[in-house]
């Protein structure tokens, strides 16, 4: 099977998944699993990248310390201009070139996109609009993408205390595969209500930016809950070429913007089809 993403790093292979796992185990049991964020903390991507390759436990685990806290990480200047028209020009090409449909998860599903619609949107486990492309890394029109985000999704994988490349050549059959999502929230209409991610697979969200409101839209965007319930507005936070994770059972969403499309990345490792009882994300109250 062809893999179209660069080979991995020498840092990968000694990476010292075990140990990571532990000190989260350590952090969750001491603070709780947090469902609210406590704020934002931000990091260069450059100095992630640094940590995680030099294998500096100490600063590995502050940042997991902080993470299972309930902070938003945002991991500034991943992605350059250049990156971020590569990959709207993937997806706008996609697009035209292709009608909305659907497939489910089994061996040799395509890359496909789907217009999420108001009338589509109670078919999915948490009520939502967008338009939104899915890439798989066994399709040959994957490579761009995947050699753009590969180094990024191992990053975060390995934060979240897995091996770097966990699931990467894994197909449907083998239960959980790796898919990159690139999605625009219409205008007006774009939503995502408040969910929980599933967590079983990967215990942080990874999330990149590719819109800035104010410039490309008006109005709504990315939110999570903080300690007391209230909607935390992450938006200004966010630039095109950012990256955010946080623990996935934080309560999060999108809101409709008042004008403009957003648009967004999201690396997520699912259950495929073949699994019975498939570990997806889950509505949440914000009460």
């Amino acid at each position: 099977m062809k893999t179209y993403y660069p080979a991995t790093e020498s840092w990968m292979a000694s990476f010292p998944k075990r140990e990571i796992d532990s000190i989260w185990e350590k952090y969750l049991s001491k603070h709780g699993e947090p469902s609210k964020t406590k704020g934002v903390e931000e990091i260069e991507w450059h100095s992630l990248i640094e940590v995680l390759r030099s294998h500096d436990i100490k600063k590995i685990e502050m940042i997991i310390d902080k993470l299972a806290q309930g902070y938003f990480l945002l991991i500034k200047r991943v992605l350059d201009e250049n990156d971020l028209h590569q990959l709207n020009v993937n997806f706008s090409n996609f697009m035209n070139s292709e009608p909305s449909s659907f497939h489910k998860i089994h061996d040799g599903v395509p890359n496909f996109w789907r217009d999420i619609t108001e009338e589509l949107s109670t078919r999915y486990a948490v009520p939502q609009v967008k338009k939104t492309s899915y890439w798989f890394h066994w399709n040959e029109a994957s490579k761009d993408v995947y050699r753009l985000i590969m180094p990024i999704y191992r990053a975060l994988k390995a934060l979240g205390g897995k091996s770097p490349t966990e699931y990467e050549n894994n197909i449907p059959s083998t239960g959980k595969v790796d898919r990159i999502q690139l999605v625009h929230y219409p205008a007006g209409t774009g939503k995502l209500d408040a969910h929980h991610d599933p967590k079983e697979s990967q215990r942080l969200i990874m999330s990149g930016y590719t819109t800035r409101r104010g410039v490309h839209f008006e109005g709504g965007g990315f939110w999570a809950q903080g300690i007391n319930g209230e909607k935390i507005d992450m938006e200004p936070f966010l630039f095109p070429g950012d990256f955010g994770t946080c623990y996935a059972n934080i309560v999060h969403g999108v809101d409709a913007t008042n004008s403009g499309d957003r648009g967004f990345i999201g690396l997520y490792t699912v259950d495929s089809d073949y699994t019975a009882q498939r570990d997806t994300i889950r509505a949440a109250s914000t009460s």
